[in-house]
């Protein structure tokens, strides 16, 4: 079984979002991207995923009087980034 792709830092907890049987990992990437856009954030978001080479993670820290949206699409599109060289294994 596949390690879920977990956000933490929401004000709520940690957001995990697991590998569904068949899924592409676009569709479970787009998954938890919905979910994080859902959340409220605290003043650090890590992400953190599994993938060939291992565990990797990214951290975004919110900028003075960046909003929640802001703050969830800067750290989403950090993260983006770097599953493209390392892609989350299902």
């Amino acid at each position: 079984m596949a390690s879920p792709i977990v956000t933490k830092g929401m004000t709520s907890g940690n957001i995990s979002t697991t590998h569904k049987p068949n899924e592409s990992v676009a569709a479970w990437v787009a998954r938890h991207n919905s979910s994080v856009s859902q959340g409220t954030p605290g003043n650090t978001l890590t992400t953190e995923w599994e993938c060939a080479s291992g565990q990797e993670s990214e951290r975004t820290d919110r900028a003075a009087g960046e909003s929640d949206a802001d703050f969830i699409l800067r750290h989403e599109a950090q993260y983006m980034l770097a599953m493209d060289s390392c892609p989350p294994v299902p």
